[in-house]
């Protein structure tokens, strides 16, 4: 299991975690308010966003994949 950070790539246009690059509907969890929460990161015409976490900001933000 890779652990890192939300950073968003603007080459690529997409969020990464370790150089690990995002695509839409990809699993993996994000550490909020001290627990590890499974999400899955989308796209809509507003910018990326996690499931079940919609104010929760990316750029960031503590993963593993």
């Amino acid at each position: 299991m890779t652990t890192g950070y939300l950073l968003y790539n603007s080459y690529s246009e997409r969020y990464e975690i370790d150089d690990i690059e995002l695509h839409c509907g990809d699993c993996f969890q994000v550490f909020v308010d001290g627990q590890w929460i499974d999400t899955r990161i989308e796209l809509n015409k507003n910018g990326y966003y996690l499931i079940g976490l919609p104010n929760v900001l990316l750029h960031g933000l503590k993963a593993r994949i």
